[in-house]
């Protein structure tokens, strides 16, 4: 894999937490530094830097997108991330 670029990994990024009764529902992929100071900067802070004004907008967007592509089935709710 020399030479061959390949895009970072992603970590499931939680829009609303789990303590406040989030699911698999609410994650968007980011990368893992990007991840780190979403939780370092808290996520109000974070997405509102990045030009994101509701990131639960955002959450329902990408599960959208995500069943948009045919190949998926609704995210269950119960899954544990």
């Amino acid at each position: 894999m020399m030479g061959r670029k390949v895009p970072p990994r992603s970590d499931p990024a939680h829009m609303k937490s789990r303590g406040a009764g989030g699911d698999a529902r609410h994650l968007v992929p980011l990368c893992r530094d990007c991840h780190m100071r979403q939780h370092s900067k808290g996520i109000i802070t974070f997405f509102g830097e990045n030009n994101v004004s509701d990131h639960m907008e955002l959450a329902e967007i990408y599960e959208q997108r995500w069943l948009e592509g045919g190949q998926h089935e609704q995210i269950p709710s119960d899954l544990d991330f």
